[in-house]
């Protein structure tokens, strides 16, 4: 890990906050202040990782105060997100209220539920857009249902990565008060996993409620269907982008945070038997964000366990980078990145633990994936090509 910002920042992916958190953050803080006096560049990354309010409210927590400059960037930061969470959640209960008038089923996903479930304040998990899951007969009503009350869809991205996993329609939009809201629909969270998680089972037999602002109701994904769902997200090859090529943190805070938070209430024997993907990424996780002893203790997640290398390392070929980019440096380099990944990434991206052997994931299973993507890149440029 040479990026001492992102290696700060990690320390403050978890929501818990209890006396011993209060002082490996004082701590943090300590040390970031010798490195790093004005904590240059912290905010700026702290937006990007999208966890600026969450490190604002642990630094209080902690009762630790920052530079001046970096304090009013934060708080400013914070009551943005605040602001555009409230008009997001205001939105999303008019689009809850609307399918359930239409008749249709409906789970909210990710940071929409998790900002109720796990975090203190709705405000401290920043969204860019709010994901729904609708059966795949309904997804032509829940469109048109949607479009009814003023969101209009957005254009299909020609250069999206990894294309052929996309299997979601174009995202809708809207304005409310000022606030662009953007809702995904999504019918099958786990057909685009492929071959590094099995399929969740039916999500819709064991749904969760969670209380949105307001009071309205909702439902979202069970314990099981939750951490696998995450722990796929993160992992997926297809949410990096070239200027963020290290996971995002607040991705890292969901998963971290909703396994302490439910710690009691998960059957974990029984997930990790039928989701090892869960336990490998909690387990890779720990070396970034150290798990609390009780939850490492139900994972069997060994705490001086062997480290991977490249820890917080991100991955930075093909085609999260193009080939075209003016910054790619050397071919070889570029190659290097596509072909030779760091092993933390690569043990989380296929599930792999941070223990046995990556013979057969480094030098078939990945090149092989690569070579696929290649492959289905120039087909699809070639069945587009106006010369046919």
């Amino acid at each position: 890990m040479d990026d001492p910002v992102y290696l700060f920042l990690s320390r403050f992916a978890r929501v818990t906050c209890d006396a011993e958190r209060r002082h490996e953050l004082r701590d943090a803080a300590r040390d970031v202040s010798a490195r790093l006096p004005e904590w240059a560049g912290v905010a700026e990354m702290a937006e990007a990782q999208g966890v600026a309010p969450l490190l604002l409210h642990l630094l209080r927590q902690a009762g630790v105060a920052p530079p001046p400059h970096a304090a009013r960037v934060l708080q400013g930061l914070a009551l943005q997100h605040r602001a555009a969470g409230a008009a997001r959640f205001g939105a999303l209960r008019e689009a809850l209220d609307c399918l359930a008038g239409d008749g249709i089923p409906v789970l909210v996903l990710k940071g929409a539920a998790l900002a109720h479930l796990v975090y203190p304040e709705p405000g401290l998990r920043p969204m860019g857009d709010l994901d729904l899951l609708v059966p795949a007969g309904a997804l032509a009503p829940a469109l048109e249902a949607l479009r009814g009350l003023g969101y209009r869809d957005l254009p299909a991205d020609p250069d999206a990565l990894w294309q052929a996993e996309h299997r979601h329609p174009p995202p809708l939009r809207r304005m409310a008060g000022g606030t662009p809201v953007v809702i995904e629909l999504h019918t099958d969270l786990f057909a685009q996993s492929g071959e590094r998680t099995p399929d969740a089972g039916d999500v819709w037999t064991d749904p969760r409620p969670v209380s949105l602002p307001g009071g309205a109701d909702a439902r979202t994904l069970g314990h099981e269907a939750m951490l696998l769902h995450l722990s796929w997200h993160l992992a997926s090859m297809r949410h990096l982008a070239a200027q963020v090529v290290r996971p995002r943190l607040i991705w890292i805070a969901d998963i971290v945070s909703y396994a302490e938070q439910f710690a009691e209430a998960i059957d974990w024997p029984a997930l990790v038997a039928r989701r090892p993907f869960v336990r490998s990424t909690l387990a890779l996780l720990h070396h970034l964000v150290p798990l609390p002893a009780g939850l490492r203790v139900r994972l069997g997640v060994r705490d001086a366990g062997r480290r991977p290398r490249g820890v917080g390392e991100g991955y930075r070929g093909w085609p999260t980078r193009p080939l075209a980019a003016p910054d790619r440096g050397r071919l070889d380099r570029y190659l290097q990145d596509t072909f030779h990944p760091p092993e933390w990434w690569l043990r989380l991206h296929y599930g792999l633990g941070p223990e046995g052997t990556l013979f057969w994931t480094r030098w078939c299973r990945h090149p092989g994936r690569i070579l696929g993507g290649v492959t289905h890149k120039l087909v699809r440029q070639y069945r587009k090509s106006p010369a046919r």
